[in-house]
């Protein structure tokens, strides 16, 4: 019986929560989405302080005390867990979403990723051009003027500048291919990017930001400066 309470708080733990997203436009509509997802934790979870490997039984253990206990997630440039931490000195641990999603004037990360169309995107393959990456929403609570509007930026782009568009979605393959494909002939649309939003710390949607030719983030766009993105682009030259 002990064994059994055991394995089922273990399991209860696999049950990861989703953090909260939400959608603001310039009417400050909300929408925010909460979520279950499960990840195997045997062999990827470790103690933050030691790096010492933390079992199952131990785990099941602590939780059953606390289960309230939050990990930290450690992503590899494709989007997968490769660790959990967990954090002794701060179990609720909770980290600064504004502080850790990409700063203006830092190398964006070397992100790996399959469009809709199979194509595999590198971001380190990409120094030398622009690179506008977008966050968008779930497609069916998407704003679409405010899409409308980011698309016209990209369309009065100069042709002569190079430059790749990648557009991060939280929805699944189909409603993308289904909603966006059409539409956005100019991005390349990635879908079921829950990962990357956790691991860059975003949780507003759009986020629209402008990554140079050296791979470093130059700034981050509203609805209201979506026709900026062409101009800072051509004020740095074109390459």
């Amino acid at each position: 019986m002990k064994k059994a309470i055991a394995t089922l708080c273990f399991l209860l733990l696999l049950i990861v929560p989703l953090s909260s997203f939400c959608q603001s436009n310039a009417d400050t509509v909300t929408h925010k989405i909460a979520a279950v997802h499960k990840e195997k934790l045997t062999g990827r979870l470790y103690n933050a302080s030691t790096g010492n490997p933390i079992s199952s039984e131990e785990f099941s253990e602590m939780i059953a005390e606390n289960p309230e206990i939050k990990l930290e997630r450690i992503y590899n440039n494709r989007g997968v867990v490769e660790k959990f931490l967990y954090h002794p000195e701060s179990p609720n641990f909770s980290p600064d979403q504004a502080a850790n999603k990409p700063q203006v004037g830092e190398v964006f990360p070397d992100l790996i990723v399959n469009s809709v169309d199979d194509e595999e995107v590198s971001i380190a393959h990409l120094k030398g051009q622009w690179i506008i990456i977008r966050f968008g929403f779930f497609t069916k609570m998407m704003d679409m003027n405010d899409y409308g509007m980011y698309l016209k930026s990209l369309e009065n782009i100069p042709s002569e500048i190079a430059y790749t568009a990648i557009h991060f979605s939280l929805d699944n393959e189909q409603e993308i291919i289904k909603t966006l494909k059409l539409l956005s002939k100019k991005e390349k649309l990635v879908a079921n990017c829950r990962n990357f939003f956790d691991m860059l710390h975003i949780k507003n949607m759009p986020t629209t930001l402008l990554v140079n030719p050296q791979q470093k983030v130059v700034k981050y766009f509203t609805r209201e400066n979506y026709s900026e993105i062409p101009i800072v682009i051509t004020s740095n030259g074109i390459n």
